[in-house]
């Protein structure tokens, strides 16, 4: 199973990015669909200019942009189907919250903070990408996140990611079924791999 397809069967929808990175090609040669709204640089850069980011941020490591727009929030919040999820670094989780509570809807948004012990994200990392550089900035950068989560103002629920992609997503499924009974619309997990 390809990480989208467990949360699907958890019950959740991604919240669709817009990216200006490559598309994802599948083993047949396809574009995987669902997962980006893919545009330009051009574009995004008129798209910012609009403002119509809630938020944005460049992986140098692909030299590309990702974006989330105020529009696609909206719409999950009006969604009756499923809570939505999004992967974010944490200090972007906290503009999420800032702009639900500014619109009186700050109990729609679940924190989720995904972390592991640092030699099993190094281990990942090498997996993925190999320990290069740019990968062991990235891990160096996210130390301290678990700590600046702790000591902020938003109320982060801290999961375990050790071990499958599935039990994690089992044991985020179960926090936020107990904790917020699924009245969160829009569940934000911070993953914490670098």
């Amino acid at each position: 199973h390809t990480g989208r397809e467990l949360v699907a069967k958890q019950g959740f929808l991604f919240l669709k990015s817009v990216t200006t990175r490559p598309p994802r090609i599948d083993k047949s040669g396809q574009v995987v669909e669902g997962e980006y709204v893919y545009v330009s640089n051009k574009e995004f850069e008129e798209m910012e200019e609009k403002d119509e980011f809630l938020w944005t941020a460049e992986d140098p490591a692909q030299g590309c942009h990702y974006g989330t727009t105020k529009k696609s929030v909206t719409e999950a919040l009006a969604d009756e189907r499923a809570p939505y999820v999004t992967i974010l670094f944490w200090e972007k989780a906290a503009e999420l919250f800032c702009h639900l509570k500014a619109l009186g809807r700050e109990s729609e948004v679940h924190l989720v903070f995904l972390s592991a012990h640092e030699d099993i994200l190094r281990e990942r990392a090498a997996k993925r990408d190999g320990l290069t550089p740019i990968a062991v900035e990235r891990l160096k950068d996210s130390v301290p996140w678990p700590h600046q989560a702790i000591n902020s103002k938003y109320p982060f629920r801290f999961v375990n990611s050790e071990g499958s992609p599935a039990e994690t997503l089992d044991r985020v499924a179960q926090v936020f079924l107990r904790e917020n009974n699924g009245k969160s619309k829009v569940t934000t997990w911070i993953v914490k791999e670098g």
